[in-house]
């Protein structure tokens, strides 16, 4: 943001590696860090590893999402963020 001049991160879509016992200590920092910016929308990728999405949805959620295609008719309803939704009626 620094680099950018934007003052919001609006959304992290992409894996955050933290699957694994040599992960799981960076979970609850990153998960911190994370809250600080307050993004708008998270879609962790499958390879951030259930116990970061858990902690991710605990601390964030009305912005987590699912990348899992299988799981998106249910996300759509419950955790996508109500803009991501009506956004594409104002165009």
């Amino acid at each position: 943001m620094r680099l950018t001049g934007v003052d919001r991160l609006h959304g992290l879509i992409g894996g955050l590696h933290l699957s694994g016992p040599a992960f799981e200590p960076v979970i609850a920092p990153t998960v911190d860090a994370l809250t600080g910016l307050d993004p708008a929308l998270i879609m962790p990728g499958h390879c951030s590893g259930w116990r970061a999405q858990h902690t991710l949805a605990a601390a964030l959620p009305g912005a987590l999402a699912t990348t899992q295609l299988r799981h998106l008719r249910h996300a759509r309803r419950r955790v996508i963020p109500k803009w991501c939704t009506e956004s594409s009626s104002r165009r």
